[in-house]
Order: structure tokens, then sequence, then C-alpha cells
């Protein structure tokens, strides 16, 4: 089958990008290609250090009359929603080809370009075929090791969970944007223990960064909510309740706007162990004041997690009236905002709720 000249212009843009990439970083091919062209494994000498990002490549020629304006791309949707969903940091590099093999390379982080621009921008884009990209900054292969570090990160911030029986992970802003490098290594090391479920591992590593870490009350408190959410998916309540009401502790110490994230989170994630615990009265205070906060901020995600748990205590309390009014307001949110996470639990909730009012009716 002949090779189309835009499929050849991305398989030199490829080899162009490869041979730019320090010597003995690890790439792997993506077979079958489903959006994701490569993955790249970072290697500080002769360290793999398990980060880790893939890349999309796209490619064009140059063109005199384009060679001034900010580089663009229509990219089909179906790929960007996939970008989105994804735990690993995705890299989408855009190649313009100036000569023979010689590509100027621009790129964006996809899942931070999605929330910050995308979604921010126009709240349908998921409904549209494609959508154009622009490309704003030249591609530099340190950047390439800063958003595999820090890219996973911004992954977690952004998947809260909105069940009793799910861990919701939520983390601060704090430990990303320090230069601590120590802090930032063993924290992203504890974040994979925890991904992989060796949270046992993350434990013992976030211990040692309070013990042996120089760290401001809001490291602290981001570290202390890391190690709650270890505790908590081990079900070890209280130890989990233990660290969350130190973060409040800790949240008197600081200014009010620098608190409000990390009292925000912890609140939240002790309305979840009361309810675990079957203290249901408790559990809605907690996450009445963990709403109030997500309000205050303007933290429409967060708003969604405390209605919809709020919604299903009035649920379990047999409050069937206020429980669907809550978990309506909280899909309202969702749909307005184009949000994702919780929608499936709120939905199946509201389902339930219907199903439970009309055998009564009859």
């Amino acid at each position: 089958m002949k090779r189309t000249r835009q499929l050849q212009l991305e398989y030199e843009s490829r080899i162009a990008l490869r041979n730019q990439l320090p010597k003995g970083w690890i790439v792997r091919d993506k077979e079958p290609d489903v959006g994701i062209d490569m993955e790249i494994e970072i290697v500080e000498g002769e360290n793999v250090t398990n980060k880790m990002i893939w890349v999309q490549v796209k490619a064009t020629e140059s063109r005199k009359s384009t060679i001034s304006k900010i580089p663009s791309y229509p990219m089909e949707t179906e790929h960007l929603k996939y970008y989105e969903s994804c735990r690993i940091p995705v890299i989408i590099v855009y190649g313009i080809k100036k000569s023979e093999n010689n590509f100027d390379f621009y790129s964006l982080f996809a899942q931070k370009y999605i929330r910050e621009n995308l979604s921010f921008n126009d709240h349908d884009w998921r409904n549209k075929k494609t959508k154009t990209l622009k490309f704003e900054s030249k591609l530099k292969i340190r950047d390439l090791d800063t958003i595999a570090r820090y890219g996973y990160f911004y992954i977690f911030e952004q998947q809260p969970k909105i069940s009793p029986a799910i861990e919701a992970q939520y983390w601060l802003d704090g430990i990303p944007q320090s230069d601590y490098k120590e802090l930032q290594e063993r924290t992203l090391k504890a974040l994979f223990y925890s991904r992989d479920e060796k949270h046992l591992q993350a434990i013992k590593e976030l211990e040692e960064i309070l013990t042996f870490c120089v760290l401001s009350p809001t490291q602290k408190m981001s570290t202390l909510l890391n190690l709650g959410n270890a505790y908590y998916s081990l079900s070890q309540n209280d130890n989990a309740l233990k660290n969350y009401k130190a973060i409040l502790k800790l949240a008197e110490k600081v200014s009010e706007k620098d608190a409000l994230e990390g009292k925000s989170a912890a609140l939240g994630n002790i309305g979840l162990i009361y309810s675990a615990k079957g203290d249901l009265d408790t559990a809605l205070k907690y996450h009445k004041d963990a709403l109030k906060i997500h309000k205050e901020i303007g933290y429409k995600q967060g708003e969604a997690n405390q209605l919809g748990n709020i919604g299903l205590i009035y649920k379990a309390k047999g409050d069937l009236d206020t429980a669907l009014k809550c978990l309506n307001d909280a899909l309202k949110i969702l749909d307005k905002y184009n949000l994702i996470y919780g929608r499936d639990i709120i939905e199946n909730a509201i389902n339930l709720i219907k199903t439970y009012i009309k055998k009564d009716k009859k």
C-alpha cells in the first residue's frame, strides 16, 4: 500500500524527534497505534526513573505564509477524550518540516491543555468531530522531563472520586510547585506506589518524608493527605482519620487562602470515613463544611463531589426527596461544566432512588 505524503511526514518527524532525545532514554513504538505513537521512559545516568510519557506526533510542511503564525492542528475529539482519561501524561507534538530531516517542533501537555483551554473556553467541545489545537511554545527536550515528573501530580489532582467506597484522591498544589527536589522525587515515588496499589510502600515513603524532610505547612498538609489516602485504601480508617484531622490543625497556622484546598480535601475525606463508620450525621456535617469551601473557591468538581456525597448520605438515612435534590444538583454542575468524574455513581444513585419512589407509589 502506498504511503500518503501526510503519513510520510509524520514518519519523518518521529525519526527527527527520536534523534533529538538524550541518548539512553528508552523509546518504544506503540502498537497498535490508537492515538499514541510512542512511549518515552526517562533515564538519568544509568538509572531508569519510572518517569514515563506518551507522545502523539503530527506534522506538516513549512509554508512561508504561516511561519509567523501560531501553529495549529485540527485534532479528532475522540483522541482528545482518550487523552483526557489517560493516567500517564500525554504530549502532543507538532512538527513543521523546514528542510530535509530538519523539523521545528511544538508541543503541549494534553491533559492540562484539555482542562485549562478546551474545557474552559468551549464547554461543548466533546460533542464536536474535531477541535483545533494551538501550539504556542516550541518543544524543549527538558520540557519532556519536566512533564514526566509533574504531569502525574497534575493528573492525580484532576481525578477526585465521589463514593464512600472509593478512595478520595485530591492532591494539593504545594508539592508540584515546590523547588525541593527530594520532596518532589519522594512524593512522586509514593504516588506511584499508591497508583500500583502498593499502599504499604507508599505509607513508608510518606512517613519518611514527614520525618526527614523540612516541610512548609502546606507541603506537610499535602503529605498528610496522601498518607491518609494510603491508609484509607487499606481500610485503616483510624490511621487515615488521624492524618486528615492533623491537616485541619495545620490549616490554622497558614493563611486562609493557602489553607482552603487542604482543608476542604481533609473535610471531605473525614466525611467519607464517618460514612463508612455509620455515623451519618457527623459525616453530613463534614461534607457540608467541605461543600461550603468548594463553593467559595469556585472548584466545581469538588462542589459536585460533595453534593454527591451528601445525596448518598440522605439516601442512606431514607430521606429520598432530599437525596434526589442533592444528586440532581450535582449532575447539573457536571453537565454545565462538562465534567466526567463521578457521573456514573450519581446517575446510578438517581435511577435507584427513582425506582424506590415508584415502588412506594404502587
